[in-house]
């Protein structure tokens, strides 16, 4: 079995504070949108601005193609079972210099508690996902803290009470580098013989790419959500711009119980 491939950065790279309180426990759980500013959020509304001005929808907008009827077509969904998984509350210390402070992932200096989890995307579809090379795309932005093109507002978190559409908290819409990292534990593929990257950005059938619960960005900020019974819901390709051939399987719920401090 081909060994995963490490992301561009599995360790945070900010200094301060950082201890772990406790794995979340999903049998705790209940069954199963505003967000902050965005570092990528002028570039995306100057693209959706693009788009109406031409006309353009879906795919388009970012110039890439949406898949011909019956043609090999990509399909993004979430890896439910490592988001269930990888949910751990952690209290981390920022400082006003730090990457997550700079990109808009937390909106506050100081202490804050964090609800955070891996973000898994697999495609399952029928063809790769090509987007290619990142700096001629209208629909990409280079970050300076990570040194990487970012996909913009690829992926939206949200932690909502038990009842499911009362929202308790949410993340910041988060910007991704896609490419493959590892198998599809549901529906492995073989090693590509020419695995996408964050220079040549895609996901081929079977893999998927994962965004480890350790890097930035990859939380909810609950300081202050009182302890109990929560929903969180991870949705990705939130604005249609990759192709697929299935977009209502883009969200994926999962419970999680936060404790008492």
């Amino acid at each position: 079995m081909p060994a995963p491939r490490t992301k561009f950065a599995t360790l945070t790279p900010d200094a301060g504070l950082h201890t772990v309180d406790a794995p979340l426990d999903p049998s705790e759980g209940a069954g199963s949108e505003g967000t902050s500013p965005d570092a990528g959020d002028d570039v995306a509304q100057t693209a959706n601005v693009n788009a109406a001005d031409g006309g353009l929808s879906g795919p388009a907008v970012c110039g890439l193609s949406a898949c011909a009827p019956g043609a090999p077509c990509p399909d993004l969904v979430i890896d439910e079972d490592d988001l269930r998984a990888s949910t751990v509350i952690d209290t981390r210390t920022f400082a006003p210099t730090d990457c997550a402070i700079v990109e808009g992932c937390v909106t506050q200096t100081g202490t804050r508690r964090l609800l955070r989890f891996d973000t898994a995307t697999a495609n399952v579809g029928t063809g790769d996902l090509v987007v290619g090379n990142p700096t001629t795309g209208v629909c990409f932005q280079f970050s300076e803290c990570h040194q990487h093109y970012h996909f913009l507002g690829f992926s939206q978190y949200t932690l909502y009470q038990a009842d499911g559409t009362t929202v308790a908290a949410t993340g910041h819409k988060q910007s991704f580098c896609l490419e493959d990292v590892e198998q599809y534990p549901a529906a492995p593929a073989p090693d590509p013989a020419d695995p996408f990257t964050c220079t040549n950005q895609g996901l081929h059938v079977g893999w998927e790419d994962v965004y480890p619960s350790d890097i930035d960005c990859q939380w909810v900020d609950i300081t202050g959500v009182p302890a109990g019974n929560y929903l969180l819901t991870v949705a990705i390709n939130t604005a249609g711009y990759l192709p697929e051939s299935n977009y209502a399987n883009d969200t994926a719920t999962v419970p999680v119980t936060i404790p008492s401090e």
